[in-house]
This record gives structure tokens, sequence and C-alpha cells, in this order.
């Protein structure tokens, strides 16, 4: 079964739910949360890249988000991976805007020369890197997850907060073919769960950031009640 997204929309969000079986869905979205092209032109503080319109379109009524840049990545055509020492590029804070000049190009403005984006390199932008996740999921417990695959999605992978014994088996994050990458943000991404955390036969590729991360979280101490230490 493949579930198709359509518009910036992750695919499942789960909260304080037990006992969840999934079972052998790939995942994978319309239009990708990211462009990928070639520089033609830069300032110092702007850039135009030209792009294949058929694999990144720009459909009016034109989303606010695709029309925003939260990421520029450098990328090696030939040997299909991250440029070697790129420019990397994460304004998330305060995404760079960007106008569609032409049908296959697009004007940004931030970056430029000022910071090192050159004439010819080619780039991947991702209009957003940490939105909505493919599989997540918070106060949750006893989750079996077999056989998912993510192709993309505009945020992080397998996303579990606050959840408590979690089994992956043969998931995964995935290229398709042509695509300069898969999911925009981490591919796995635990935090503050308990019990077992068990990742069988994972493959993780081509994702925009960790590939596993687990972590604990800080907490502000507002009262001691009595008695307390």
């Amino acid at each position: 079964t493949t579930l198709m997204i359509y518009g910036l929309r992750g695919a499942f969000a789960l909260s304080n739910c037990s006992n969840v079986r999934v079972r052998n869905i790939q995942i994978d979205m319309n239009r990708l949360p990211y462009t990928y092209g070639q520089c033609t032109a830069a300032t110092e503080t702007s850039f135009t890249l030209k792009f294949d319109p058929a694999r990144y379109p720009f459909d009016a009524p034109v989303p606010d988000y695709l029309l925003k840049v939260q990421s520029v990545m450098g990328f090696d055509p030939k040997n299909w991976r991250m440029a070697h020492d790129p420019v990397d590029i994460y304004t998330t804070a305060s995404p760079y805007s960007a106008n569609l000049a032409a049908p296959n190009l697009l004007e940004i403005k931030g970056g430029g020369s000022a910071n090192h984006i050159k004439v010819g390199d080619w780039y991947v932008l991702r209009h957003m890197v940490y939105g909505p996740g493919g599989f997540s999921t918070s106060g949750c417990s006893q989750l079996d997850i077999e056989n998912v695959q993510l192709y993309t999605i505009p945020g992080m992978g397998f996303v579990n907060s606050q959840t408590k014994d979690i089994h992956l088996k043969n998931c995964g994050v995935r290229w398709r073919p042509g695509r300069p990458m898969s999911i925009t943000a981490d591919a796995s991404h635990f935090n503050e769960c308990s019990g077992v955390v068990h990742l069988d036969g994972a493959h993780f590729e081509g994702q925009g950031d960790d590939g596993l991360n687990v972590h604990g979280m800080f907490h502000d101490v507002r009262q001691l009640d009595a008695g307390g230490a």
C-alpha cells in the first residue's frame, strides 16, 4: 500500500495510543518538499536556480511554503551525493524568500556569493526542514512497526516522543532514483522514550539530518514539594 501525500502534511501522528501495529506501507509525496537545480546567477545576497519544472512543479496557486527556503545544500551531480566541503546553510528561523521568475527559474533573496554560492554549482533547496513527520508518536506504548518505507516527507521520518517500547523491523528511509535526497530531516528520532527502542533491519539513506538520534531533555525545576531533596 502506498500513501501519497499532497501538500505540507505528515502521514501518521499518534498520541496516547497503545498496542499499535502497522505493516507494509510506503509513504511518498506528490510534490517533493525541496527543489534541486543549478545556480545560473548570483549577487552577494541573492541567487537564481534553474530547475526541471516537470520534477519540481510550482503549479498555481503556489503554496506559501514553496516560496520560502529554509536550507541550501551543495550537491555533487557526478557522484550523486552531498558535495565535498559544501555550502550547507540552515535558515529555518528566518527563511529566504523565493520568487518564480520563469517556469524553470527560482530567484532566492538570501545566500548569494557572500555565503559561497557559485554560478554553475548545483544545490538542493529545502522549502521545509523540520515540518510534519512521517510516523510520529507522543505518549504511546507498545509500538510495533514493520516494513514501513518513507521516500520523502517534509520533516523527520520515524519520530517518537515519550513513547515506551518501540520496535521497528525492516523499516526504511529510501532514495527514489533521480532524487538528490529522501526526507528533509532525521531518519529516526527518539526523545524521552523508555523501555525498549529496537531497530531490526533498518535502512536509512539520503535523509537531511541524523540517521538515528536518541536523547532525553533538560527541564526546569519550578517547585520542590515538602520533603523534597
